[in-house]
């Protein structure tokens, strides 16, 4: 028998059901307005996680509910849930077509994730009720010409900036946003009506200033940025984007009454203004800006600021005193983690800056700078892959990071892949159209595919504007070398080395020039002037050690790269070259060492073992030799030299065929144009007897290489393996006819002779 409830706790009951409605009531319609103004007022206390929920009850009750969604969108803006917060101001759009404004967040929304179409439908829908709306104009303008908000375009050069200081005086066209790809005419006349429509409205103005400055049209950008300021000389993103167009179209000077007013209107403007200074070599301006703001809220960015100052003055003890502070402050602190690193390499510190950096990459992941020199740094230690992959995490979180692009285009350019260069410096001269740098990647990489002809197009458009420039005279000079006029080609290399006597590009192509005569003795004097002058300089070692092994001066070459290796511990070309050097002279003893030295010092050493295992299988050491091959697969399994040699090993045993067969595929998909490759795949399918398949591959090596005795004499086996004597026997003649003592030769004259059988 059930008991009825205690007469107190219905009182309680019923009071609590009388004071929160919401959750006792039946009513859906009251519960949801209940959970509604709870959103609301926790909204109003900037509570906004409790908001979120009260919102999300309302909108679980009745899903069409579009106040509550938009309130909701909302509240995701506030919590920094851009996703979330479109998501629920496009439903909320949906569900209140009427509503101006919530049609204008969600296009803004939708335009910010690139859906601009999407953002175009918000802003008609808004223009069909109401056509003198201003925001709609603009928000049809940026949809049109596929812009970005304004803030975020200034914000993202900003970064791009700072990516590489070095790079920050010259601001290379920074105003080619590159974002108008749309329908540029038709945003033009949105942009206009929205200002027409509200001549005061600042934001108006900017945007139209935007739509020019990324049409190309300057002075009309310069003068909508001017009339928007005319109507606020304080406001800060007016100056921050005055200061980067003047900056972008070589006003460098006049960049700096903007600076200041950015300066004058919040502390973080200082911030910018020292920047500059900087950037333009008036480092004790930039003390004398930071200097007060170091104890203030804003200390850790002043103090890595001053760090960096001091630095470039050469008082590297006080940057790292400042940079310990930060540090016991915050030793989590990323950006503080990554100067400290920056510090150290300058010290020559390489292995604890390493540490610092991969330790501000964990802690910032999603950090452009960090991951920028986390980059430099595994390039430098010979990590290419993981250094392309910090580029290309860089530039998806920012399109425009034109120095990524540019090391990008260097290390695909170092490894021979000038294609995948070329498409790097044509991304980043898409950036940056002024930009000589990006420019004359595009042009290294042309003349490394063959194509003279783009490259020429591009030397004379260099050479036009910027005529006593070092490098371009050096380009110049390349280009004419790649074209054989060698007479034009030297004039135009030693103008580059008048300019700048320091020049290693200029210097290389005279060097090249002389070898290509003959002429040993020149080229040895022209390196050993520029070694005399810079015997610490890393570039003219190795070009010095490049020259004399190309001379035959072996002695020479050793020792400069012995130097080079003193200079830096972790000089990986200088390994190789020393590596390659011995084996030219016969030391493979020493030249293993080289590059068991190599391997060593690289966190994935695939190239080096994969050198040292070819001296040792040459040495006849195949158990030493196999050891490295299978290092390299572990480290990387589509390792196609490393492949090919361990799989003839196996074959050549005997053994682990399966593993043989594999590995020789994983060979030729890497290497699909080496004979040897094809000869490898063959002998593992006759050591396997399948002859068929044999005959095939040797028969690709053959082709490749008609003229090496061993394919000939491979392929002869196949065919007798295969029972075809005639085909057999004609292949074993043809290699004994191209050599007579090759290796095999003696058992190829016993199957012609029928004193021998053909071998397992």
């Amino acid at each position: 028998m059930r008991q009825s409830c205690h007469p107190v706790l219905v009182v309680v009951v019923v009071t609590l059901c009388g004071l929160v409605t919401a959750t006792c009531t039946t009513d859906p319609v009251a519960r949801k307005q209940a959970y509604y103004a709870s959103g609301n007022q926790y909204f109003t206390e900037q509570k906004f996680a409790e908001a979120r929920i009260e919102y999300q009850n309302a909108i679980e009750i009745d899903p069409t509910f579009g106040d509550a969604r938009r309130k909701l969108g909302e509240t995701y803006a506030r919590l920094g849930d851009p996703n979330n917060a479109m998501r629920e101001y496009v439903r909320a759009a949906d569900l209140l077509p009427d509503d101006v404004d919530v049609q204008l967040q969600a296009g803004t929304y939708l335009l910010a994730a690139n859906r601009a179409e999407d953002a175009k439908a918000r802003a008609d829908a808004v223009l069909s009720r109401q056509p003198n709306n201003v925001q709609a104009q603009v928000l049809l303008g940026n949809a049109l010409a596929g812009l970005n908000d304004l803030e975020s375009a200034v914000t993202e050069l900003e970064q791009a900036i700072q990516l590489d200081p070095s790079r920050a005086p010259s601001y290379a066209n920074l105003g080619a946003l590159e974002l108008a790809r749309g329908r540029r005419d038709a945003a033009e006349q949105a942009f206009k009506r929205a200002v027409t429509l509200d001549p005061k409205w600042l934001v108006g103005h900017l945007a139209l200033g935007q739509h020019y400055w990324a049409a190309g049209k300057l002075e009309n950008a310069k003068e909508a940025f001017l009339k928007a300021r005319s109507l606020n000389a304080e406001d800060p993103l007016v100056n921050r984007t005055l200061a980067l167009f003047s900056l972008a179209t070589g006003d460098v000077a006049g960049a700096e009454q903007y600076l200041k007013a950015v300066a004058k209107a919040r502390p973080a403007g200082t911030l910018l203004l020292a920047d500059y200074y900087m950037a333009t070599g008036r480092t004790k301006e930039a003390i004398a800006q930071l200097e007060p703001l170091a104890t203030g809220p804003i200390a850790a960015p002043t103090g890595r600021r001053l760090a960096r100052a001091y630095a470039s003055l050469g008082d590297t003890k006080k940057a790292h005193t400042i940079v310990d502070g930060l540090l016991a402050r915050d030793a989590q602190d990323a950006e503080t983690l990554l100067l400290k690193g920056q510090l150290l390499l300058a010290d020559g510190n390489r292995d604890a800056a390493f540490e610092r950096v991969t330790g501000a990459a964990e802690r910032a992941p999603n950090s452009v700078p960090v991951l920028f020199a986390l980059g430099k740094l595994q390039a430098s230690r010979g990590d290419l892959d993981a250094a392309r992959n910090s580029y290309n995490r860089v530039l998806q979180l920012n399109s425009r990071a034109v120095p990524a692009q540019l090391e990008l285009a260097r290390l695909y350019l170092a490894e021979g892949n000038a294609d995948n260069s070329a498409r790097a410096a044509n991304d980043a001269l898409s950036n940056e159209p002024a930009s000589l740098e990006a420019r004359s990647a595009l042009v290294r990489a042309l003349l490394a595919k063959g194509d003279v002809g783009e490259a020429s197009t591009h030397v004379r458009e260099m050479i036009k504007r910027y005529p006593n420039s070092a490098s371009v005279q050096s380009l110049h000079g390349l280009l004419l070398l790649a074209q054989g006029d060698f007479s034009k080609a030297r004039s135009a290399l030693e103008r580059a080395v008048t300019i700048d006597k320091n020049g290693i590009e200029a210097s290389s192509g005279l060097a090249a020039l002389d070898l290509a005569m003959r002429d040993f003795a020149s080229a040895k004097r022209r390196v050993r002037a520029l070694v005399d002058a810079s015997p610490k300089r890393l570039d003219v070692l190795l070009l010095s050690a490049r020259v004399h092994m190309a001379a035959g001066d072996g002695a020479t070459a050793e020792q400069d790269l012995r130097r080079a290796l003193d200079v830096d511990p972790n000089a990986f070309p200088a390994y190789v070259m020393l590596g390659r050097l011995y084996i030219s002279q016969q030391k493979l003893d020493a030249a293993r060492a080289e590059f068991e030295a190599l391997a060593s010092r690289q966190p994935k050493p695939v190239a080096a073992l994969s050198m040292a295992g070819t001296i040792l299988q040459a040495q006849g050491n195949l158990a030493l030799a196999r050891e490295r091959f299978e290092q390299v697969m572990a480290i990387d399994q589509n390792a196609p030299l490393a492949a090919n040699n361990l799989a003839w090993i196996y074959a050549d045993s005997g053994e682990n065929l399966d593993d043989a067969l594999r590995l020789a595929r994983i060979a030729r998909t890497g290497l699909p144009d080496v004979a040897e490759v094809s000869d490898t795949l063959g002998w593992v399918y006759y050591k396997r007897k399948q002859p068929a398949d044999a005959v095939t591959a040797f028969s690709e090596s053959v082709t490749k290489n008609p003229k090496n005795a061993v394919y000939q004499y491979h392929l002869g086996l196949a065919h007798l393996q295969a029972g075809d004597t005639g085909k057999g026997r004609a292949a074993l003649t043809r290699a004994l006819s191209l050599n007579p003592k090759f290796a095999g030769a003696e058992e190829a004259k016993r199957l012609l002779d029928g004193s021998g059988s053909e071998r397992p």
